[in-house]
């Protein structure tokens, strides 16, 4: 995985900046001072022992800030996803998210064209992410039994309006199965994202 910023993180990364810049100025002032001013060699020495704690006191600054700004930033995903959704705007949010995330993303609307494009795209697409309620044609835990029987190594997140979704419908739902509640946030999708893909 990577990582990308957004408009939250620029703040930190003026400030690491800023840091950087005191810490060089003030390190190049000293030399420029011993070298060319001629003082001798006692302010120099006097000169670095009053300005060495101040350098480290920025240095420790600008370390925590990057500490937290990598702590941070959103983990950013690679392959292709196939999006299953039936509401059309829900289905549209959804590609914008996971494409900022960093998936190639193909969507559709039904059970059965998701079957087709599954077929289709089978050495490309490793993961599934598919409402759980798709209409007559075929249930999202359905087609994710086809999906994995296509491409065993799929990763699949259900998405559901349905608080509980797992218990109406765990006739279907796999025990180990991820389901998303909606309306869910970038930040939650993204966690769900980042466990599946954590080694097993």
């Amino acid at each position: 995985h990577g990582f990308s910023l957004n408009g939250s993180h620029i703040p930190a990364l003026w400030e690491i900046l800023l840091w950087s810049i005191a810490y060089c100025t003030i390190s190049f002032s000293i030399a420029l001072l011993s070298r060319n001013l001629a003082l001798g060699i006692v302010i120099p020495l006097l000169l670095a022992a009053l300005i060495e704690p101040i350098l480290g006191i920025i240095n420790q600054v600008a370390n925590n800030r990057i500490h937290w700004l990598t702590e941070n930033l959103p983990m950013t995903f690679s392959g292709t996803v196939l999006i299953v959704e039936d509401e059309k705007d829900v289905g549209a949010t959804a590609s914008e998210q996971l494409r900022l995330l960093g998936f190639d993303v193909l969507y559709t609307d039904s059970g059965a064209s998701a079957l087709s494009i599954l077929v289709k795209n089978k050495e490309k697409i490793n993961w599934l992410f598919s409402d759980v309620v798709l209409g007559k044609d075929m249930s999202g835990p359905d087609l994710a039994k086809h999906a994995l029987e296509l491409i065993p190594n799929i990763k699949v997140v259900y998405v559901s309006g349905y608080p509980d979704a797992k218990h109406v419908y765990g006739s279907s739902l796999p025990d180990d199965s991820v389901l998303l509640a909606k309306p869910y946030t970038f930040d939650e999708l993204r966690s769900v994202l980042a466990t599946l893909s954590e080694p097993a």
